[in-house]
């Protein structure tokens, strides 16, 4: 994941050089970008939604063992990481699919083509990060709610004699 920053870092970096592969007018968007895959890095780094009280919040239910939640919260990262880096590809996608046209108005289709792939790079990877970090949060808001219910269930056992 660190790999992917330095490459966020180094597009931006060649925004101000002729070997600039974003348009000038997305500069923003590409700090915007960046910074959204930074913070998602730092929370998806800090163990953030990963308690150490799993284990005593499974003994209230009488088990030490749940593999239950972990998997899910997984996919729910996971899933998060594929739909993020799908959507953040297509939308820098719709935004640079000028810089093709105009890489093929000045002959020079080839590098026009190549703008306009490292943008759809910029977004997904950018994209991912921040999908991966929203089902980080859907997975932990899932979860609480989830265990919340289960206690709520197991406080209200229906009596022997009804």
């Amino acid at each position: 994941m660190l790999g992917i920053l330095v490459f966020l870092v180094a597009v931006l970096a060649l925004q101000d050089t002729p070997h600039a592969v974003i348009v000038a007018r997305h500069t923003a968007a590409l700090w915007i970008s960046l910074l959204a895959a930074l913070a998602g890095f730092l929370i998806l780094r800090s163990g953030w939604g990963r308690s150490d009280e799993r284990s005593e919040k499974q003994l209230e239910f009488g088990t030490l063992e749940n593999g239950y939640y972990q998997p899910r919260r997984q996919w729910l990262t996971q899933g998060g990481a594929v739909l993020g880096g799908v959507a953040g590809a297509l939308w820098w996608g719709v935004q640079s699919w000028i810089l093709l046209f105009a890489g093929m108005r000045r002959h020079q289709a080839t590098r026009g083509l190549l703008d306009f792939e490292l943008s759809v790079i910029v977004g997904a990877l950018a994209g991912g990060v921040v999908g991966a970090t929203l089902g980080l949060v859907a997975g932990y808001v899932w979860e609480r709610r989830h265990r919340r219910a289960r206690r709520e269930r197991a406080g209200r056992k229906p009596d022997a004699a009804s």
